[in-house]
């Protein structure tokens, strides 16, 4: 795939590709430039600091995407929320949001997809109904939409950062020095 920068400004690598390639999470771009898929000016590049110039010539190469039919599995949800257009769920700490490299099963997605099978295809068929996601280590409420409709102002209301968010960090001990 080529991309251009087409601004009249420098930009880091990671976030022009994250800009031209919607679909990919940043974590996968990562994943892409350090393995060698990126390129600028055809010169092999590994950081997702580097600057790309206004005018610039830019080409990833997108692995193969692996045909994966994600199926509902049994796992246990904590549902703190549930009408007819969407779920929320509080995800525990150390669970994955949806499938990834190294994470095929056992993700929320698809513990809810076991629970509300209707949810299949909304919003896309990677990551049904999921409107955002947190960390594998983090624990809080994900929302997860139950038709398209809901699914699009969900993700317009954090697109244009209208959902306010709130972060609790608890710490024990002390670091390292």
């Amino acid at each position: 795939m080529i991309l251009q920068n087409q601004s009249d400004k420098e930009i880091r690598l990671d976030k022009f590709l994250a800009s031209e390639l919607e679909d990919y999470s940043r974590s996968y771009i990562q994943k892409i430039i350090n393995a060698g898929g990126v390129s600028i000016d055809e010169i092999p590049v590994y950081k997702k600091a580097e600057r790309v110039s206004p005018g610039t010539e830019v080409v990833v190469i997108i692995p193969e995407a692996v045909d994966t039919e994600l199926q509902g599995e049994d796992i246990p949800l904590d549902i703190i929320f549930e009408n007819d257009d969407l779920i929320a769920v509080n995800k525990q700490a150390g669970m994955v949001v949806h499938p990834a490299l190294g994470h095929p099963t056992g993700t929320l997605v698809q513990a809810v997809l076991g629970y509300a099978p209707e949810i299949e295809g909304v919003g896309g068929v990677k990551r049904p109904g999921l409107v955002h996601r947190l960390d594998q280590d983090t624990s809080g409420v994900i929302l997860l939409a139950k038709n398209d409709r809901t699914h699009q102002f969900l993700q317009d209301q954090f697109r244009e950062r209208q959902v306010d968010k709130e972060y609790l960090t608890l710490v024990d001990g002390r670091p390292p020095t």
